[in-house]
């Protein structure tokens, strides 16, 4: 279990870089693309589980989670 939740933080930071170098508020352009549609299931899973503490530092990832949640997609 430490495991996966060390890999699912170091995750988390690659999505921040990403979500900063594209300027958001997506993780590679200004609009959805495969990449966030990808991620959606586990980082819903993951605040299902009552995870979402591991981005409270992130808030680029919150917008992010915000942005998806609010898709007519989701």
């Amino acid at each position: 279990m430490n495991a996966a939740l060390e890999r699912l933080a170091r995750t988390l930071v690659r999505m921040e870089d990403a979500i900063s170098a594209s300027g958001g508020p997506w993780l590679r352009a200004r609009a959805p693309t495969l990449a966030d549609v990808a991620m959606m299931p586990a980082i819903v899973r993951m605040a299902d589980l009552g995870l979402e503490t591991m981005w409270k530092d992130k808030p680029l990832i919150a917008r992010w989670f915000d942005a998806i949640r609010a898709h007519p997609a989701f």
